[in-house]
């Protein structure tokens, strides 16, 4: 299953070039604050959306600061509410763990989180949730996550462009989080910043992805992270014309 994330200005263009492809939506843009009702409309009347990209901007349910985590825990509520008016069966939320602290902090973030996602999993089980790899450098965190929620409905998004640019190569991702993983982010960098460059024209080594992703034997949704259609279409070719992910494509 591949899914796409349009933008609600060009959604003409996007809509062809779903029915064209056969693509569903992950629907980012409604992770946004202000989001106008015209914008939310066409996402839920679209019949595409399968995902919806959760809250992420200045939020951390596990913060140590109780008003910061209390108002993160609502957005994340929000953006379950939203997913399910949209009929969206999984929403993705990023890793919220600052990436260069051990000891007392991670201890303490593990556990408000590994609360906070118990919770949510019992509040919506018809819901499946991912959490991303995001600011992490490495998978320890997100690893020790899992182990503590064991929720039935919640694993792993690992996200390919992010991996890229982190201190760990892609199979001790894969080899640390594949049995938690259902879910993968595509886009391509240079191993600096989070570019979501076409696929195939940076520095992600996609025949080890693509080698790794089929060794996990799921079926696991995939959402290309890439802005335009045309870039889109092209991210496509590529991987048809070289059988990557052919497992899921």
């Amino acid at each position: 299953m591949i899914q796409i994330q349009p933008v609600f200005n060009k959604r003409t263009e996007f809509e062809v070039l779903a029915e064209r492809r056969g693509l569903l939506f992950e629907a980012l843009e409604l992770s946004f604050d202000g989001v106008s009702e015209e914008k939310a409309e066409w996402y839920r009347t679209s019949g595409k959306v399968h995902s919806l990209h959760g809250a992420f901007i200045d939020v951390n349910p596990g913060s140590g600061d109780g008003e910061i985590a209390a108002l993160s825990e609502k957005r994340y509520v929000e953006s379950c509410e939203k997913a399910i008016a949209c009929g969206a069966k999984n929403v993705v939320f990023h890793s919220t763990c600052f990436p260069f602290l051990r000891g007392y902090y991670i201890e303490s973030w593990l556990k408000k989180m590994a609360d906070f996602y118990i919770r949510l999993a019992g509040q919506y089980p018809e819901l499946r949730f991912f959490t991303e790899n995001s600011f992490d450098i490495d998978p320890e965190p997100l690893k020790r996550l899992m182990e503590l929620v064991k929720a039935p409905n919640m694993g792993i998004c690992l996200d390919i462009g992010h991996i890229n640019y982190s201190r760990v190569p892609l199979e001790g991702w894969f080899d640390a989080l594949g049995e938690y993983t259902g879910y993968l982010h595509l886009s391509d960098n240079m191993g600096v910043y989070d570019d979501h460059m076409t696929l195939g024209t940076g520095t992600v080594d996609w025949e080890k992805a693509s080698k790794l992703s089929s060794a996990l034997k799921k079926d696991t949704p995939v959402t290309l992270e890439i802005s335009s259609p045309e870039n889109i279409a092209a991210s496509l070719d590529y991987l048809s014309e070289n059988g990557y992910f052919g497992g899921v494509l």
